[in-house]
């Protein structure tokens, strides 16, 4: 294996909190949360208040982007993972045992 190849597999190794696909899962929950949470917002504001219906707009479309490419992220992820019949992570050591 070349010294190319020998950095492509240590870049797949996965670490945990950042990039493992449990992290993007919980990521995806929590986006889905603050989604809702500005949809809701926006849902309860009087329409006199346009100020902040704009501002709860850009949030919520900014919060679908976000979303969206977390999905992509998962969607490439589980390809790899069906694809290569692997899934390679840190296992994370805990300071409090």
């Amino acid at each position: 294996m070349g010294h190319y190849e020998q950095e492509k597999v240590a870049i797949q190794k996965r670490i945990p909190n950042l990039d493992t696909f449990s992290t993007l899962i919980d990521r995806l929950s929590v986006e889905n949360v603050k989604l809702a949470t500005f949809e809701y917002r926006l849902e309860i504001l009087s329409l006199d208040e346009e100020t902040k219906r704009k501002e709860l707009h850009f949030k919520i479309d900014t919060q679908k982007s976000i979303i969206d490419d977390i999905k992509e992220k998962l969607r490439e992820e589980m390809a790899r993972i069906l694809i290569e019949n692997d899934y390679d992570f840190y296992e994370e050591k805990r300071t409090f045992n």
